[in-house]
């Protein structure tokens, strides 16, 4: 995609792009982790580890209610679903210190939203909760107590181990009575004629969760990875039923259309491990078949683990602190220096670019629309339910509809004023042209420090006031040569300090976005494709702020999807008159002008041409080009407003002066503020 932008400002900059990685709408699980298969052998848990004691599993929407056959861990100390840990774990670009562990052979990252379904495997490929998961082997078990006579008691258990910055939680499944509810003379069909709880269906597992580096901080070791350990299954006669367990990864989050992201991990990514199979294994196997488990170990050797590689992208706290760009992460530019070092004019352009070419930043914690949402405004998510959080939200055949709400409230904190939501799970951000156009007052020292979340940036005065600008106009479109055409930009008011806006054209292409200012304002401005984005400062009156050069495709075009200051506007439709053709051969805009006047010219006959500026006495301020060109040749030239030294001239009127073959052929006059 073409993308190009233009600066407008009385002082120079010296502007190096970055190029800005496309970001998903939402998190993946699979754009954060690998996977492979390496040998370890099992080993279990010393002897103090933490047991967490069946009575102490409980149904997750009462927690007075046992249940060791679908329950989560209870703490009755803390009267609180999970594990608290000393340490972050990132997991699907988010980071968690709370861990729910389920009798089901799978863990759950922070809290527990409302939960269905905590037995069925199948649900860890569906839209269906619980999410979020960390499964080992995720099936239908239970945990047995000394009471239950006849089977052998179950132990759930984990242990912390290793020091500050490289530590590990293991869970431990032990002789859990697994898949228990099975027909030993037909285990796999579900309708078989005698199904009851199998004694013998027995299985020890363990997850490892190793501690995420921390934010800003490289990746070392084993840092942010997950591992499923298997050990021994069976110990009593009889069937151990393994299959139709899910072995994987779930995403925290779903989808706008409802759906989740998922690892399987009965497959690998691996094609170097010595286990990868050729036209079984790969991406695509991984991150889309929903099979369920058919041997023992799921790692498919004794001694096999499967390892989940955490690839943590690069990320630093801050939430609004205008680094767009991130310059200030450990190993980057600015990394270690104060705000007013790493806040530059890249992360202007940087926010631009992304609202220019549609293609938003990564809007995860840490990410980059996180640092850029400079006024707080920005925060979203995925939800099922309904606004009051009374219920799901249901579509009329009773499907669960998950949309995306945003919550344009300016907050202090990431989690503060958030309205009550159990489906919520992980929070996005977002920033747009406002936010540039805030990061500029920063830089222009008109604000002290980032995030701003006070609205008092706009100071009009009393009578400015009464004509402060709600939004841009479009004037009337005059052709100026080579199918192109020029459409005057309007501030319907006065505009003091920030000035953001964006808008798509229809039917045309954007060619150029010409800003007018004067010493002291800035005007940035990028386009790509149909869009264009613009963010401003200073002290604007009502009227022209910006020329749209256009290649219009009919005799009307489309101004829609209109933003300024951060509130959506009506467009408009613009009668393109004479779209293919130039009202005149000479043409010039802006008119008047402060630091820069762009004239075009159609030549009518071949001949050796000269173009200069003239001043109101006819004397020579400037040639601007000199040569020979041929009829029907454009030539575009710009002038700075400066003479033949480099001085700038003083205000007043000035003419573009033609010259063909020694005659003055053509004149435009032309005035600089």
């Amino acid at each position: 995609m073409k993308l190009q932008q233009r600066i407008f400002s009385v002082a120079a900059f010296a502007v190096g792009l970055l190029l800005l990685p496309v970001a998903n709408t939402f998190a993946q699980i699979y754009s954060y982790f690998t996977n492979t298969i390496e040998n370890a052998p099992y080993q279990e848990l010393p002897t103090d580890r933490v047991v967490l004691p069946a009575e102490d599993f409980r149904d997750p929407l009462n927690s007075s209610i046992l249940d060791p056959d679908d329950g989560f861990y209870y703490n009755p100390v803390t009267q609180e679903f999970g594990i608290e840990l000393p340490f972050e774990f990132e997991f699907d670009g988010q980071r968690y210190t709370r861990i729910q562990v389920n009798v089901n052979g799978f863990v759950q990252v922070g809290d527990l939203p409302a939960v269905f379904g905590t037995n069925d495997p199948n649900n860890m490929f569906s839209k269906n909760s619980p999410n979020g998961v960390i499964a080992p082997f995720w099936g239908d078990h239970y945990y047995r107590t000394p009471s239950d006579i006849g089977f052998m008691p179950s132990e759930i258990s984990y242990y912390i181990s290793g020091q500050p910055g490289s530590r590990v939680l293991t869970i431990q499944w032990k002789n859990l009575n697994v898949n228990y509810f099975f027909d030993p003379t037909d285990p796999n069909n579900p309708n078989a004629a005698n199904p009851a709880p199998q004694p013998s269906s027995i299985a020890n597992f363990q997850v490892k969760i190793y501690e995420s580096p921390a934010v800003g901080e490289p990746k070392t070791g084993d840092q942010g990875n997950i591992e499923f350990h298997y050990g021994i299954i069976g110990g009593i006669p009889g069937i151990t039923k393994i299959s139709g367990s899910s072995v994987g990864l779930e995403s925290v989050s779903l989808t706008q259309g409802g759906n989740t992201s998922f690892m399987n991990g009965l497959f690998i990514e691996d094609s170097t491990s010595s286990a990868y199979i050729p036209g079984y294994d790969g991406q695509d196997s991984v991150i889309k078949s929903q099979r369920l488990t058919s041997i023992w170990p799921p790692s498919r050797a004794n001694n096999n683990i499967i390892v989940f590689i955490a690839t943590p992208k690069p990320g630093i706290a801050g939430w609004g602190d205008g680094d767009a760009n991130m310059s200030q992460i450990p190993g980057q530019l600015h990394a270690g220096l104060p705000q007013n070092r790493y806040v530059t004019l890249n992360d202007v352009l940087t926010i631009l670019r992304a609202v220019a070419q549609n293609q938003p930043l990564d809007s995860l914690m840490f990410r980059q629309a996180y640092h850029a949402d400079v006024n707080h405004n920005g925060r979203f998510w995925y939800s099922s339910r309904k606004l009051d959080n009374s219920g799901d939200s249901l579509d009329q055949d009773g499907n669960l509809v998950v949309y995306r709400r945003e919550w344009p409230v300016k907050s202090a904190g990431v989690y503060d004023d958030l309205p009550a939501d159990d489906s919520r799970n992980n929070l996005y951000f977002q920033a747009n042209e406002y936010d540039a156009a805030l990061i500029l007052n920063y830089i222009a020292g008109k604000v002290p420090d980032l995030p701003w979340l006070l609205d008092t940036i706009p100071g009009y005065g009393k009578a400015a006031a009464l004509m402060r600008a709600t939004t841009v106009e479009f004037g009337t479109a005059e052709a100026i040569g080579n199918g192109m055409v020029s459409i005057p930009v309007r501030l319907n008011g006065y505009v003091h300090s920030t000035v953001g806006f964006t808008f798509t054209v229809s039917n045309a292409t954007i060619e150029e976005f010409v800003g007018v200012v004067n010493q002291d304002q800035r005007l940035y401005a990028q386009w790509s494709g149909n869009r264009v984005a613009v963010a401003g400062t200073g002290d604007f009156a009502p009227g022209i702020v910006g020329y749209l050069i256009i290649r219009p495709a009919g005799t009307t075009v489309t101004i829609s999807d209109l933003r300024f200051n951060d509130v959506q506007r009506k467009g408009a439709i613009l009668m393109i008159a004479s779209a293919g053709k130039e009202q005149t051969a000479l043409r010039v805009f802006p008119n008047p002008f402060v630091n820069e006047v762009q004239m075009r010219y159609v030549t009518p006959e071949s001949g050796h041409y000269t173009i200069r500026v003239v001043n109101e006495l006819g004397q020579k301020v400037r040639t601007l080009w000199s040569g020979r060109l041929e009829a029907g040749q454009m030539q575009q030239l710009s002038w700075n407003g400066k003479d033949e030294s480099g001085n700038p001239v003083a205000s007043g009127i000035y003419f573009w002066q033609i010259v063909r073959d020694g005659q003055v052929v053509d004149i435009y006059q032309i005035a600089k503020q």
